[in-house]
């Protein structure tokens, strides 16, 4: 395989390899713009917002801000959505691996002891009911934090009901702090959709392009959807990867 994409590395005046080549370009600085907007973000509730008008604001706008801050800290250090589910149904598939592991230990599961067995129903009871209750929702924030995100500040834009009737003083620039995060989170989300949706096709464009035009078998197809994907996430780091 590393032959095989060096052979495609030499060929960079091949319109397939170029299509790819600006492919990954794009989707590394939609992923780097993507990033950016997230450390914005963070940066302007923590600052900006949570440090400078957190006594003014409404108790709507104040647990609005701090999901988003708790969205964009995760968010900001990997927006790939593929890769995040693949992380998420591994840590699931360790889990029930170890409770499976604790139930049977070294033993035949057919001469397991009844209280062990008792023992080993309820500690799996108990794991998933904390994975019901606390590790589920932390997972769907953890994936789809940044459309959520997205979704509450374009809630809030259009309800723009921001003064709060308690807080004392008057904050002019408060509105427009407020107008200015909810402008950047709603940005972030819809280049999160618009990047998701550029790689729902990757695959088949690659298969249409190479087997159709070349007859290639299907470990040809797996090399150059091989290097398309290391382009990518090579350009995520570095654009002029």
């Amino acid at each position: 395989m590393k032959d095989h994409r060096e052979q495609l590395l030499d060929q960079q005046n091949w319109d397939e390899v170029t299509f790819i080549n600006d492919y990954s370009s794009l989707m590394g600085y939609l992923y780097m713009a993507i990033k950016g907007l997230g450390f914005l973000v963070l940066t302007w509730t923590t600052v900006v917002l949570l440090g400078g008008f957190v006594s003014m604001l409404h108790s709507k706008d104040f647990w609005c801000l701090t999901f988003i801050t708790l969205v964009q800290t995760a968010g900001i250090f990997d927006v790939v959505l593929n890769e995040k589910l693949r992380y998420i149904v591994d840590a699931l598939i360790a889990l029930f691996g170890v409770e499976f592991t604790c139930m049977l230990g070294d033993s035949d599961p057919l001469l397991v002891n009844s209280t062990r067995f008792v023992f080993a129903c309820i500690f799996l009871f108990v794991q998933i009911l904390v994975l019901t209750v606390v590790l589920c929702p932390l997972a769907i924030i953890y994936v789809f934090g940044i459309l959520m995100s997205g979704g509450i500040s374009l809630w809030r834009l259009i309800k723009h009901d921001y003064s709060n009737p308690e807080a004392r003083g008057v904050a002019p620039n408060l509105p427009r702090a407020l107008d200015t995060l909810y402008y950047l989170a709603v940005l972030q989300g819809v280049l999160f959709c618009y990047r998701f949706i550029l790689r729902l096709p990757q695959n088949t464009l690659v298969k249409k392009v190479v087997r159709d035009e070349y007859k290639c078998t299907n470990s040809e197809v797996q090399v150059v959807s091989k290097y398309l994907y290391e382009t990518r996430r090579g350009c995520e780091k570095d654009p002029s990867f």
